[in-house]
């Protein structure tokens, strides 16, 4: 009778350990700081046909904070986050879905967003601020070669935007070699 005891807690415990271990793997935590946005939500979405929809939600208290968290497993992939109907910045959640995401101003979008914890959805984030900061440069660039006649400006002018697109490109390189087996590469 005590050899059936004993193997009865033990067979107890691995399933309580079995059980706990599955529940954490699924786990994710997604952290919301937008001073701004008091006592608002803030929707995660993703893409459909070019279109958002709302995947959960995020209600944030008095101080502006709010955290998503769940027992089912959100799916890697392109998201959104957005509030106010047209404010938004988008996402990439990989297989680390432990995030922190704040919103320092929301009216400079993503240039004020702050993301820290999962380091496929930082290096995206980061990428995806060169790539807005790059059009900016390129457009600047191909407005000043259309104003110039002089030929040696030109020239110059194109370097730089050749120089830029390079740079794009390494960026996208090394996040591709960063995460060579998720949803990046």
């Amino acid at each position: 009778m005590k050899d059936f005891m004993k193997f009865r807690n033990v067979l107890l415990a691995l399933m309580v350990g079995l059980f706990t271990l599955n529940a954490s793997a699924n786990d994710f935590e997604f952290k919301v700081k937008a001073s701004q946005l008091k006592n608002d939500t803030i929707y995660l979405g993703y893409y459909y046909c070019g279109k958002p929809y709302v995947q959960d939600t995020i209600k944030l208290d008095k101080n502006g904070r709010g955290v998503l968290s769940d027992k089912e497993e959100l799916k890697e992939g392109a998201y959104i986050m957005y509030f106010h109907g047209s404010k938004y910045f988008d996402m990439i959640i990989g297989k680390d879905k432990n995030i922190s995401v704040e919103i320092k101003d929301t009216l400079s979008l993503p240039e004020s967003v702050v993301i820290k914890g999962a380091s496929e959805t930082v290096d995206f984030h980061k990428y995806a601020l060169k790539l807005k900061s790059s059009q900016k440069l390129y457009s600047k660039l191909g407005e000043q070669m259309k104003a110039t006649e002089d030929s040696l400006a030109k020239v110059k002018l194109q370097e730089e935007a050749k120089a830029i697109y390079n740079s794009v490109n390494t960026t996208r390189d090394s996040l591709i070699d960063a995460h060579p087996s998720s949803m990046l590469s």
